[in-house]
């Protein structure tokens, strides 16, 4: 249970102390009761959040990534502290992730899809899981599961001879049968991003991402999703990110894989989650507009995918089909519903690249689609260390852009990889024009020539490097990789003014 000063309602709703001490004064009937926490009186926040949600903010006081039509309730839940249950979420999931790398799972990381169904039948399905058990005293575990895996289309004959396979089917029973299912909302959730993580690492040479739990948060917060929205993710992977937004909405959730496994696995993903989701393997962009639309869309699609070998007309510009990733953003848009949001995945070089991919990002920011850039730290996933930007798209959205600068935030949580932390996720998603944060109007934009990398137009000093752990010495070296890589797009820039230069 969350609780929340009179102070922290003010900040988080974005008005004057006063502001909320009238509310309250003025709606004695129906304002939250307090409650008294060490000494001191404090509201539940997801009280504060439901009353809030009955008042709408003025169009005077609407941020700019904000629409008519929002509430305080939208704000303060988007601007809100996550950090004790991101936390404690993030150890819950942790520790489901090291239990499914025991010996007789890790036996299976060729086949998550299969663990998958195991997991179901044992977490969700406790008839099921009964029938298996009693099966396997008739006969063997090995018989019993070879039966069960049979029904889904598997088998355990890839593991090796009969006695080897003998005894992974009994440690895989025994295992499983010692699990205990989750109890409650987070439980069900830590026990999917567990999952998730663990078989990233074995897939980890395939075209899709996982989306980290941490970034799944920061797009959570960047498209503020209300319960009854539809989502969707057109290009879904294992369904990672679906399941983590589906514990957030109530409304349809859909989803587009590249290939058939892909598909069955997003679909099992989103079961253990407890949730049911149209799941088809068609996964490819239509720039040229779509007939079904949602308020929310989320994804992380392949960066630089070939996908065919023609090239795409959107409304924005002709795509290239050297690589899909604008593909994917024009594809987004085309999927919003009127005054939904999207938030995309995307690598650094979509900000800045040149040619057709300029033009069409021009004429995004022109049509007021591009509503926030938000550029984030490296090393945040599995398979790519390469630092990552988040594009935040609108319908029909203002006529500036947020810039946000997030390359110097994360921890790093294990050694090849890095996370935001709680503070971080709320510093980018609720960012405000400040130090690391910037309103840019289009005609600013239009003289860098339609770069949207926000170091170019947030300047902030880098501390110099005096010490410490080998954690603050890593970001350190990664500030100054940014810094680097800035200038030299600068100098890239400017050179290509110079007569007769060629790169």
């Amino acid at each position: 249970m969350t609780l929340v000063s009179l102070g922290d309602i003010a900040r988080r709703a974005g008005v004057k102390p006063g502001a909320v001490s009238n509310w309250r004064r003025r709606h004695r009937d129906s304002f939250p009761a307090p409650v008294e926490h060490e000494g001191r009186e404090v509201f539940r926040a997801d009280e504060v959040a439901s009353w809030l949600d009955r008042r709408r903010i003025d169009r005077s006081s609407l941020r700019p990534n904000e629409d008519e039509g929002r509430t305080y309730g939208d704000r303060f839940r988007a601007t809100g502290e996550i950090s004790k249950e991101s936390e404690s979420a993030e150890k819950a999931s942790g520790v489901w992730a090291r239990l499914l790398r025991l010996p007789c799972f890790q036996e299976l990381s060729s086949e998550p899809d299969m663990l998958l169904e195991l997991l179901l039948l044992r977490l969700r399905d406790e008839p099921g899981w009964a029938a298996l058990k009693d099966r396997a005293t008739e006969v063997s575990a090995l018989q019993a599961l070879n039966e069960f895996l049979w029904r889904k289309n598997y088998e355990l004959s890839y593991i090796g001879p009969r006695e080897r396979k003998a005894q992974i089917a009994l440690d895989l029973l025994n295992s499983l049968d010692a699990l205990t299912p989750p109890t409650g909302d987070d439980g069900w959730s830590a026990l999917v991003d567990g999952f998730v993580e663990t078989a990233s690492e074995w897939l980890v040479k395939g075209a899709e991402h996982y989306t980290p739990r941490s970034v799944v948060d920061l797009m959570l917060g960047a498209t503020s999703p209300a319960k009854d929205d539809e989502v969707c993710d057109p290009c879904c992977g294992n369904g990672g990110l679906l399941a983590s937004v589906a514990g957030v909405v109530e409304g349809a959730v859909r989803g587009h894989a590249l290939w058939n496994r892909s598909a069955r696995m997003a679909s099992l993903t989103l079961a253990l989650r407890g949730r049911r989701g149209e799941i088809t393997p068609d996964a490819a962009p239509s720039p040229e507009g779509v007939e079904r639309q949602y308020r929310v869309i989320m994804s992380n699609p392949p960066f630089n995918l070939q996908l065919g070998e023609r090239p795409w007309q959107s409304r924005f510009g002709t795509v290239p089909p050297r690589n899909a990733n604008f593909a994917w953003l024009c594809d987004a848009y085309e999927r919003l519903a009127q005054g939904g949001r999207a938030a995309v995945i995307m690598p650094n070089g979509s900000t800045f690249s040149h040619g057709a991919e300029r033009n069409i990002r021009a004429a995004m920011v022109k049509a007021g689609v591009v509503e926030r850039i938000i550029a984030l730290p490296s090393g945040l996933f599995v398979n790519t260390g390469i630092p990552v930007t988040l594009w935040v798209l609108r319908k029909s959205g203002p006529q500036n852009v947020l810039m946000v600068d997030g390359t110097d935030l994360g921890y790093m949580a294990d050694r090849p990889q890095r996370k935001l932390s709680s503070r971080d996720i709320q510093l980018l998603a609720s960012a405000e024009p400040g130090k690391r944060a910037r309103l840019v109007s289009l005609t600013e934009i239009h003289e860098q020539d339609y770069n949207l990398s926000p170091g170019r137009y947030i300047s902030r000093t880098l501390a110099p490097y005096n010490g410490g752990t080998l954690a603050e010495r890593f970001r350190s070296l990664v500030e100054a990789e940014h810094a680097v890589q800035a200038a030299d797009a600068h100098a890239h820039e400017q050179l290509k003014k110079v007569t007769g230069w060629k790169q």
